[in-house]
């Protein structure tokens, strides 16, 4: 791939425009990113994989990339083509939204691998390119306030192809793959923690090995192995994320060998599992030029946030008299994605009668998923009995 122009558009924005036949090696194998991405074909055919999904792109066609959806891009040898390609970080048109829109509509409220290709009428062709050529134009010019029209000018381009997605009457069909296939891909997404060797999935589907990896690779480029690998370390990304330590993302992603999982994870995410878990909790990033750009007002999508219920109420003595003071006490729950952060305080309150109120306000630790904690009312360190 010939590189015609690369920009770096400050805020964590990047812009490519590229023209030739070679593409980037990167570019060759699956891999995914933090950042999200925007393809625009403008001359040429090319063809992506994203996820379990297969797209064939011709002039006019846009494709976009959450951050953490697996994709890869495939080029016709000695065919020229040429397009634009942004990359950004998602926290920052975050903090441009609004009760009324959602600047990442398109690219995180949807499954992963769905929706991702947009095909644009001659009208709206006219007017992606020109959003594109505008941000190079500006990069390209001096003038007082020109980083700010970058941005706003980017800003612009998502309103449009957030209208444009709205507006789809279907999703675009994918590229046919064999239902064999399909099943064993599923089957691999949802079972990354447990045993996929070729035996076991030979067994499985009663599909020969050999005919299974050959046909695997066929239809989506990559082989049976590297695709597990991939999809483990993502998952172990995710876990690292939301609270998990090191060990235990290992091993709930699938790794044995906790050696080869920091080796992978290195090759794959280019830093090592603790480094990832020292940037989560710095919240760094690579251009700090917006104020806000911090852990605390970084964009997190809501199906990796903390859903926080009261599965059970307690009290003792179990079996009050008359008179008794009771000590009440609920158990929380993390039903969501996301951890509840160290340092904000989780209370309840019991309310008895018209009169007697009491709360527990003292817990501040992390709240990981799936994890319960029981808090007794308190105001003093044995509890207020009601």
């Amino acid at each position: 791939m010939a590189i015609l122009y690369r920009y770096d558009l400050c805020f964590g924005m990047h812009l490519n425009h590229n023209n030739g036949t070679h593409p980037y090696p990167e570019e060759c194998a699956f891999h995914s990113h933090e950042t999200c991405e925007i393809f625009y074909l403008v001359s040429g055919s090319v063809c992506y994989f994203i996820e379990n999904n297969i797209y064939n792109l011709t002039p006019g066609d846009m494709i976009i990339i959450n951050s953490g959806e697996v994709h890869k891009i495939a080029f016709h040898p000695d065919r020229p083509y040429e397009s634009f390609e942004i990359r950004f970080d998602p926290t920052v048109p975050a903090q441009f939204n609004s009760h009324v829109c959602d600047l990442l509509n398109c690219f995180a409220n949807r499954p992963k691998g769905h929706r991702n290709k947009i095909s644009l009428q001659i009208s709206q062709i006219e007017n992606v390119l020109g959003i594109f050529y505008k941000i190079e134009n500006i990069y390209n010019s001096s003038f007082y306030g020109q980083e700010i029209l970058r941005l706003t000018t980017f800003i612009d381009l998502l309103v449009y192809i957030n209208r444009l997605y709205m507006n789809i009457e279907k999703a675009e069909k994918s590229l046919y793959i064999p239902e064999k296939i399909l099943n064993v891909i599923n089957y691999i997404d949802s079972n990354l923690d447990n045993n996929l060797s070729l035996e076991f999935l030979e067994n499985k589907f009663f599909i020969n090995r050999s005919y299974l990896s050959r046909t695997f690779k066929k239809y989506t480029g990559t082989s049976i192995h590297e695709y597990i690998i991939l999809k483990r370390i993502i998952k172990s990304k995710e876990l690292l994320s939301k609270g998990f330590n090191v060990t235990q993302a290992c091993q709930l992603s699938g790794f044995n060998d906790y050696a080869h999982f920091v080796k992978m994870f290195k090759k794959i995410i280019h830093m090592s599992p603790s480094q990832f878990i020292k940037k989560e909790y710095d919240g760094s990033t690579e251009n700090k030029s917006i104020g806000a750009y911090n852990k605390q007002n970084r964009y997190i999508p809501t199906h990796l946030l903390p859903d926080l219920i009261v599965t059970d109420v307690l009290w003792r003595p179990s079996n009050p008299a008359e008179g008794d003071e009771v000590l009440f006490s609920a158990v929380v729950k993390n039903t969501g994605n996301g951890p509840k952060p160290e340092g904000i305080i989780l209370g309840v309150g019991f309310s008895v009668g018209p009169h007697s109120v009491t709360w527990s306000d003292i817990h501040v630790s992390r709240l990981n998923p799936g994890d319960s904690v029981t808090l007794t009312a308190n105001t003093g360190k044995d509890g207020i009995p009601v």
